[in-house]
């Protein structure tokens, strides 16, 4: 029997001050899930192994953003 894995990720929705406007990403044509290739997204990602929820924020947030 297959064990199941659970998979952790985090999210943010970038807004102006205002909050009548939100920033998003265009993922590019060599995109590792094909099927997400030129799609929007909001930011986030995975959070890796001995990494808090905070810290994958960060670092997802620099990784994207740089």
């Amino acid at each position: 029997m297959e064990e199941d894995k659970v998979y952790m990720g985090v999210g943010i929705i970038i807004t102006n001050k205002e909050r009548d406007k939100f920033y998003f990403q265009q993922k590019d044509e060599t995109y590792w899930i094909k099927q997400y290739r030129l799609k929007y997204s909001f930011f986030g990602g995975g959070v890796e192994q001995e990494e808090g929820a905070y810290e994958a924020l960060k670092r997802e947030l620099y990784e994207e953003l740089e």
